[in-house]
């Protein structure tokens, strides 16, 4: 990246994704003027390693959080942070930026080609955008048509539920 603007990354999420090395890398080999690397300081451990302690896990978190946020607001943290919306510590306006005007200027919240209010949702109470959520993801709970409910209900009681998983 020799004589390139280095831009720095971190992933929170322990192991960045290959999809996530993948458009870095590409990026890369596209500019001529910026290089983006990766920064490990601020890796966050898969959640199973604490299986047995959650309490542990959740002060691991905020350990992390804290030293990004601090080194964030002192200038010493990382240019782009992947996979940090669950870190909404990080969203104050001395450690990050607003983006929504970035993505105006861009089109990028053009409603017709994003769902915009995933955006929205990822907003702080007064509109500002510090983080673009990149994916998301639904659960809920499948049940067979066996499943013992009543012809009009939709879902379990607690008993029920009970019921199902003994």
């Amino acid at each position: 990246y020799e004589g390139r603007e280095l831009l720095t990354a971190c992933s929170l999420s322990g192991d960045m994704p290959y999809e996530e090395c993948e458009i870095i890398r590409k990026y890369n080999d596209s500019q001529d003027d910026v290089f983006i690397a990766i920064d490990n300081r601020y890796l966050i451990p898969s959640q199973y390693e604490y299986w047995d302690n959650n309490e542990s896990y959740a002060s691991e978190v905020a350990n992390v959080t804290d030293r990004l946020l601090i080194d964030l607001i002192s200038g010493d943290g990382p240019d782009i942070i992947l996979d940090g919306i669950s870190c909404s510590e990080l969203n104050t306006a001395d450690a990050m930026i607003d983006l929504k005007p970035y993505l105006s200027s861009n089109g990028i919240l053009d409603d017709s080609i994003y769902y915009t209010n995933v955006f929205d949702v990822a907003s702080d109470s007064d509109g500002i955008l510090y983080q673009i959520p990149t994916s998301i993801y639904l659960t809920g709970l499948v049940g067979s048509a066996n499943s013992n409910l009543g012809d009009n209900q939709c879902g379990f009681t607690f008993d029920q539920y009970a019921e199902v998983i003994e």
